[in-house]
């Protein structure tokens, strides 16, 4: 099965496709690894469709996803050091519209605004208490912003720690974080969780299996590699592929 990886333009610009290229979807162990560090970087969003014989069962076609919230969010006024995810309560009228501009553009699936909005991250805004608040808020503005035809996902983002033995926090302590979270977006309601720009093999495992065991949808997880094709922590893709379909 091939993915096709179509990057666009920011939506004040129209949302114009600028590229597109095919890759190998990296599923076993002999699979053929490609990618453009180059083009990668170049674009304000990346929206990706995926097709594939068996894994993610719920997609029964090529969906189109959406792009980036946060540095949306940083056109918009969100300030250096200030919480993208704080917005879905105290502002939410510019998540409204990326969500909106996506959907005008054609996305099928939105992420909800809640990248870092769980309890480690939240702590350095003194918000750690809000974490089902912020959830809530987030996937509820997805889903006014895209109606009943479009899926909304439960994002999930790096704690920003280190598990032991490269970081001060235990494996057990990343779940229940991870754990919190998950429950707070499965009682709003989403369609799918999405763990993305993760560096730490272990800490994406944390949150996966956060995700199966208090989770009741699919998952899609998404890390984080360098241009000589490892984590910042040293996993090649067909390892991080292997551990997490184990």
């Amino acid at each position: 099965p091939k993915l096709t990886l179509f990057y666009y333009t920011r939506p004040a610009r129209g949302f114009q496709p600028v590229g597109r290229w095919e890759t190998k979807y990296i599923l076993r162990e002999d699979a053929q690894i490609k990618y453009n560090t180059d083009k990668m970087k170049s674009c304000h969003a990346l929206v990706i469709a995926i097709t594939r014989a068996e894994g993610v069962r719920f997609m029964k076609r090529i969906s189109l996803a959406d792009g980036a919230m946060g540095t949306m969010l940083q056109t918009m006024g969100l300030k250096p050091g200030e919480s993208p995810d704080s917005w879905a309560i105290k502002n939410p009228e510019p998540i409204l519209t990326v969500h909106r501009g996506y959907v005008e553009a054609g996305a099928e699936m939105l992420t909800a605004c809640t990248f870092g909005a769980n309890r480690i991250k939240l702590s350095h805004y003194g918000l750690s208490s809000e974490v089902f608040a912020l959830n809530h808020a987030a996937v509820k503005l997805a889903r006014q912003a895209g109606g009943a035809n479009v899926r909304v996902g439960g994002n999930l983002g790096p704690t920003g720690k280190l598990i032991r033995p490269l970081g001060e926090l235990s494996f057990d302590e990343v779940f229940d974080v991870y754990a919190e979270q998950v429950q707070a977006l499965t009682e709003a309601g989403v369609d799918y969780f999405i763990i993305q720009t993760m560096i730490d093999i272990q800490e994406m495992r944390a949150a996966l299996l956060a995700a199966k065991q208090y989770g009741r949808v699919p998952v899609v997880c998404q890390m984080t590699f360098e241009a000589s094709g490892r984590t910042v922590t040293g996993t090649d893709p067909t390892t991080a592929a292997i551990t997490l379909e184990a």
